[in-house]
Parts: structure tokens; C-alpha cells; sequence
């Protein structure tokens, strides 16, 4: 978890480097994801701590 580093997630990758994706309830409408990041999703919107909670993640 970006906000606890020894917390593992799963979640889905929905748009890698470079895309251009519509977030659900992110600062930003739309985005694009930075170089080395991925946008991650959980299963469950609006419930779920994701990339819609704290932005593009860094791969690990």
C-alpha cells in the first residue's frame, strides 16, 4: 500500500505508462500515467482503496 509500505495489495491493473484513463473519483477526471507507474483497481468501486484513493502506484 503506498500509504503503509509493509501492507501487501492485489488489485487490478488497469492502464500502464504512457494511457490515458478516466478515474472514477480521483482529483483528476482524466489521467495520464507517469513514466514507472501503473493505475491499479480494486473489484469492488467505491469501496476500495486503489489508484481512484491515491493516484498512480509504482509497480513492486
Amino acid at each position: 500500500s503506498p500509504r503503509d509500505p509493509g501492507q501487501k495489495m492485489i488489485k487490478r491493473v488497469i492502464a500502464l505508462e504512457g494511457d490515458i484513463i478516466r478515474t472514477l473519483s480521483y482529483r483528476n477526471r482524466y489521467v495520464r500515467v507517469p513514466e514507472g507507474h501503473c493505475w491499479v483497481e480494486g473489484d469492488h468501486h467505491g469501496q476500495s482503496l486503489d489508484s481512484n484513493s491515491f493516484g498512480p502506484v509504482s509497480p513492486e
